[in-house]
């Protein structure tokens, strides 16, 4: 990381299928907008790959098409409630079963009804068809700062069957370690709590993780590449909506 370069495009710095990802941030820092140009990048590079998103703030509104991008109004217009909502093509489903039909995007807003679908698609994955699994809030998927077993079980063992997830959070301390440590790719925003940033150093697996605990400028992000630290890049939030 003494050597941050910065990012050729922004396919240089999308998760890739199977993958584990973590994005954090304070609020404010960009990390929302982050996961979803991402998200939206994820999904017009694959669009075949079915995409689950977890969204338990209710900050998503779906809305019908089949054309155009996920965000058809941008990704940048949330900022943080003084906006309603950000609306996604996407199916809303508040009842299990989930079918996960080849380029399928399902927004879910109860826990319950999540963790449930991911139960079904631990017995429907197949490492041949992966999907994606996005969380705008880690947090509520926690029980006493524990996650929820059938997630723990998605970032262990989720990449030998398909399985890919993003997570969001803004509060690295309050969420299980295994979080930090298991993901491929961190992406590091503005983190003003001393006790968030030693999370991060702390069970980041880098060499040089205490680097961490510098705090990044507004809208900064550090991309690092657990897989890969050499591949490590910084770059600045574009809020404009991304093709």
């Amino acid at each position: 990381m003494a050597s941050m370069r910065r990012p050729a495009s922004l396919a240089s710095i999308l998760p890739e299928p199977r993958s584990r990802s973590l994005i954090v941030g304070k609020t404010g820092s960009g990390k929302s907008t982050v996961g979803y140009v991402l998200l939206d990048a994820y999904h017009t590079r694959y669009p075949d790959h079915p995409v689950v998103v977890f969204d338990p703030g209710g900050g998503f509104t779906p809305v019908s098409g089949e054309t155009g991008g996920l965000f058809p109004d941008g990704v940048g217009a949330r900022l943080h409630g003084r906006v309603e909502s950000v609306a996604i093509r996407a199916r809303s489903v508040q009842h299990p079963p989930v079918v996960f039909q080849s380029g399928s995007v399902t927004l879910i807003q109860d826990v319950g009804v999540f963790l449930q679908t991911l139960e079904a698609m631990w017995k429907q994955a197949d490492w041949s068809k992966p999907i994606l699994t996005f969380l705008d809030e880690v947090l509520p998927v926690h029980s006493n700062a524990r996650l929820d077993y059938r997630v723990k079980r998605l970032i262990q063992m989720g990449r030998k069957h398909g399985l890919g997830l993003i997570g969001c959070s803004q509060r690295p301390k309050s969420i299980e370690p295994i979080l930090i440590s298991e993901s491929d790719r961190l992406y590091v925003g503005t983190l003003y709590h001393v006790y968030d940033r030693e999370a991060m150093s702390k069970n980041c697996t880098i060499a040089d993780s205490k680097r961490l605990m510098i705090p990044m400028p507004m809208k900064e992000f550090w991309l690092i590449r657990q897989d890969e630290p050499a591949k490590s890049v910084r770059f600045r939030l574009n809020l404009r909506k991304t093709a």
